[in-house]
């Protein structure tokens, strides 16, 4: 069964590609110790697009860097369930989160995880971008 995944954040470069008229690198991959800044605790699904993650989300922590810092938000538990399933898209920072799930979900029974080709859409005011990669979830 695929799940979709929302998740808006734009008017940016990811990943230090520039986007026509938006200012580069406003979206910045996530480090090691961002993704350990917060205080959830449980399964991790997160947005990678090559060697970088860009958006964490684990329980009701949404966690994403952008060149004003590091933006942990803390959702509804029904905002956090809903961007999890693809039904609902999330703001963190003035920013507007979405990932659309794409492809087939792999699963790893082994891990207790899953992947699954995705976009991620990142949106501020008028302005949107997207990245390619995947959205991928561990327990």
């Amino acid at each position: 069964m695929l799940t979709r995944a929302v998740l808006f954040i734009a008017g940016a470069a990811i990943g230090g590609v520039a986007v026509a008229g938006v200012p580069a690198r406003l979206l910045l991959p996530l480090s090691d110790a961002d993704e350990t800044a917060g205080t959830e605790t449980g399964c991790t699904a997160a947005f990678r697009a090559g060697r970088s993650d860009y958006v964490q989300l684990i329980g009701v922590e949404l966690t994403i860097r952008t060149a004003a810092g590091l933006h942990l938000c803390r959702l509804s538990g029904r905002t956090a369930d809903a961007v999890l399933a693809g039904q609902a898209g999330a703001s963190c920072g003035g920013y507007r989160v979405a990932v659309r799930q794409t492809g087939r979900t792999k699963t790893y029974p082994a891990s207790d995880s899953s992947s699954t080709p995705a976009v991620l859409t990142v949106g501020e005011g008028h302005a949107a971008t997207t990245l390619r990669g995947d959205w991928g979830v561990a327990c």
